[in-house]
């Protein structure tokens, strides 16, 4: 077939032959053509054809979708049409879907009463960063034999002589003690151990008696060892009691605890010694082993509020290595949610470790759970996956009573957030 040839042209009358036509390669454009220029049997393609963007343009008698039937409803899932097929008499519309969880919570304590952990928690001992005088302060010390951190280091021995394994003040310094600790980091301490002064079990009466307990989290509140400065520091009560047992008169291991309620976290941790056992005080005042203690979780759930995908928060959870293996974090939706009809769920989730080591469940009140395990691919992103659960019946999915988080992997530990958990919304009927 031959083309006509950009910028020909032919006078009034003059026949167009193929002699006269030649081929060409054109970018110009024809335009004023009419529907009846065209062809029946043209067989334009439709990837010839601009997408039809202007309101009025297509008949709804246009549209058709497979085995459509008079009375469905027609409606868009986000990315594509789909039909409701026409209900029956007495049913009603309801929309189904939406959101599972988005997760605002904004505080560590809500995060933990949403999603609770399944571990069993250890009570463990926090430590100064180093046992030195950088990170372990008192008032006094009667010489280097005695420093605070001698205290506080766990190497150390509870029996023999007290030199170089205890603190003692300054002599004539039996009352009005400061003793700061420096964790490294803010931990929610609810225990102390301790273990009063003595040396070759005697000089009990050197030990502490009477003290108060402090936190902060300020840098400057810890070097300050002034007795009656508090500037910075916040006081701990609720305590199991407020006075150090004196210890057993034996060259011995008297180990002693104290309790108490504290759901803030400090670095900081401050000892006001009151006074000590002597009769009459007249001499030092000292410690043999003071140790601060939390219960630790191989999994927790917390409130994050800088890394997010939307809102406000997302969920941070904490798995420590190997022993978070299998362990869950479980929330208890208390209205079922029906999802019934919704083929798609999506959530975000980040990691710092790549590899599928966290699968989340939808639990329904029938006793089926469905599960998602999602590979990670880059470290430290968020990464938004789409699930895929229009295999899952109506039936396991029309009263999901919970979200389950589960540790598939604890060979290295495990800092990860999720966020923006939601389903595909969509009309379905139900019978009342």
């Amino acid at each position: 077939m031959a083309n006509i040839e950009q910028n020909t042209k032919f006078s009034r009358g003059q026949q167009v032959t193929a002699g006269n036509l030649n081929d060409v390669a054109s970018t110009s454009t024809i335009s004023n053509i009419q529907n009846s220029d065209i062809d029946a049997s043209a067989g334009v393609v439709d990837t010839k054809l601009a997408t039809i963007s202007s309101n009025d343009k297509v008949n709804s008698t246009a549209l058709t979708l497979a085995s459509q039937t008079a009375g469905d409803i027609l409606y868009n899932t986000g990315s594509a049409w789909a039909r409701l097929p026409i209900g029956t008499a007495g049913q009603k519309l309801k929309i189904t879907g939406g959101e599972l969880d988005y997760m605002e919570y904004a505080t560590d304590g809500a995060a933990q009463a949403a999603y609770v952990t399944s571990d069993t928690p250890v009570m463990t001992s926090q430590y100064p960063t180093a046992h030195s005088d950088t990170y372990v302060k008192a008032t006094s010390k009667v010489n280097t034999n005695y420093c605070p951190y001698f205290a506080t280091d766990p190497a150390l021995s509870l029996t023999g002589v007290a030199s170089l394994n205890a603190w003692l003040s300054a002599s004539g310094s039996y009352t009005n003690q400061r003793f700061h600790i420096d964790l490294g980091s803010a931990k929610a301490i609810t225990k102390i151990y301790y273990e009063n002064y003595h040396d070759s079990g005697t000089g009990t009466d050197y030990g502490v008696k009477n003290f108060t307990l402090w936190g902060s989290n300020s840098a400057a509140a810890f070097a300050e060892l002034t007795y009656g400065t508090d500037t910075g520091w916040t006081q701990i009560t609720g305590l199991s009691q407020s006075t150090f047992d004196q210890h057993a008169a034996a060259d011995s291991v008297d180990p002693k605890y104290i309790t108490f309620t504290n759901t803030t976290a400090y670095r900081y941790y401050a000892f006001k010694f009151a006074d000590n056992y002597e009769a009459v005080p007249a001499n030092f005042m000292g410690f043999r082993r003071l140790e601060l203690q939390m219960n630790i979780y191989t999994l927790q759930s917390y409130s994050e509020s800088t890394l997010m995908t939307q809102g406000t928060y997302s969920l941070k959870g904490v798995a420590l290595v190997t022993d978070s293996l299998n362990k869950t974090l479980t929330r208890t939706i208390g209205s079922p949610l029906n999802f019934s009809g919704v083929d798609t769920i999506y959530f975000d989730i980040r990691s710092n470790r790549t590899g599928g080591n966290i699968k989340i469940g939808i639990h329904d009140s029938g006793g089926t759970t469905t599960e998602k395990t999602h590979t990670i691919s880059s470290a430290n992103v968020f990464e938004t996956v789409t699930w895929d659960i229009s295999a899952v019946s109506n039936a396991n999915k029309d009263a999901i009573d919970s979200i389950i988080v589960t540790i598939t992997n604890a060979d290295a530990a495990n800092t990860f957030y999720i966020d923006n958990f939601y389903g595909n919304k969509r009309p379905t009927w139900i019978t009342p």
